[in-house]
């Protein structure tokens, strides 16, 4: 015969812990598990949204600013062939008269 309480023995399997704490604060403190989970889940959602718009909005200022630095190039190109050719141009008629 075993001298000792079943009373005082801790329990061997972990699913006879309901039955130590009570069923009802087993089952609430899971729901409130799952609940802080979802809250949890939820904001993530919502900042991965804000993130990627945030990103968008990136990549099209991008795209804007690198259309407009292209314009700009060339019209920096055209304007150097332009002073280019009024450069030859003038010194042509310095060296035209000298040269009749």
């Amino acid at each position: 015969m075993s001298t000792e309480s079943t009373a005082t023995k801790p329990a061997a399997s972990p699913f006879a812990m309901p039955a130590m704490f009570g069923a009802e604060s087993v089952q609430r403190a899971m729901h409130d598990g799952v609940e802080r989970s979802r809250a949890f889940w939820d904001e993530y959602a919502r900042l991965e949204a804000q993130g990627l718009a945030h990103g968008r909005t990136m990549v099209s200022e991008g795209a804007k600013m690198a259309g407009e630095t292209l314009t700009y190039a060339a019209q920096l190109a055209a304007e150097g062939r332009k002073l280019s050719l009024e450069a030859t141009r003038r010194t042509l008629e310095m060296l035209a008269p000298a040269a009749r």
